[in-house]
């Protein structure tokens, strides 16, 4: 009998040996002097009983479950946090008088609760009005921002020069990740653009859910403050 012959009867014994324990768990109760008499190799060379071998992978697995339990925690109080820190953000929203009134709620909550390093609010009107936010065409943004615009989605990730200047102006330079909120009602009316000088911070695995919401919250109130505030400059204009 040739050595690869033997090599291979013998490879296929420990498979049929292995399927058997698998199938019979319970081979070695009753079975104790047999256990104890088996052994694994260690890495240093010297060899340990099966069951301190199981005990080391029972302690292995415990620890692991005990990481993924605390990260699953960990991630629901930051859950937690980011629920209270959007409904104060949304109530304040709600509250708001007029659109100024939003607006500066806006950016005090993107500024203080939630630690947006830069941010920009961007509204779509060829008539732009006294607000201290950038007004640009819809024409020219969908030509700048391509898709991110044309097809109304929140994005998470990185925009290339041109992009990133439109969107923050000057700050341009500073900011390596973008999450980008459309406002699309009752049409598309302009884009909520969050800023980070972290590469991956707004990274484009990250989830969308916080950004969509905010968009879509916040371009109602926005719609509805601004038809107000138009309605009441043309009785102005009607009754002067």
């Amino acid at each position: 009998m040739t050595d690869s012959t033997a090599e291979e009867r013998t490879h296929v014994n420990a498979e049929q040996v292995a399927e058997f324990l698998k199938n019979n768990p319970d081979f070695f109760a009753g079975r104790d002097e047999l256990l104890m008499q088996m052994a694994l190799p260690h890495k240093r060379g010297t060899a340990i009983s099966l069951i301190e071998r199981q005990l080391k992978l029972y302690r292995e697995r415990d620890t692991e479950l005990h990481h993924r339990f605390e990260s699953l925690v960990n991630n629901a109080r930051g859950n937690d946090r980011l629920f209270e820190r959007i409904r104060q953000l949304v109530l304040a929203l709600l509250e708001s008088r007029d659109t100024e009134q939003a607006i500066e709620s806006l950016k005090d909550s993107l500024d203080q609760e939630f630690n947006i390093e830069f941010h920009n609010l961007i509204l779509f009107s060829s008539h732009p009005k006294r607000l201290p936010v950038q007004f640009e065409s819809r024409d020219i943004a969908e030509s700048v921002l391509g898709t991110t615009i044309a097809e109304g989605n929140a994005f998470c990730g990185r925009l290339n020069k041109q992009q990133t200047e439109f969107l923050f102006g000057s700050q341009a330079d500073n900011i390596k990740s973008i999450a980008v909120a459309p406002l699309n009602f009752p049409d598309k009316i302009g884009l909520l653009v969050l800023g980070s000088s972290q590469e991956h911070h707004f990274r484009a695995t990250l989830g969308t859910l916080f950004v969509s919401y905010l968009g879509d919250v916040l371009s109602r109130v926005l719609a509805q403050l601004m038809d107000i505030a138009d309605d009441r400059q043309g009785t102005i204009k009607k009754n002067p």
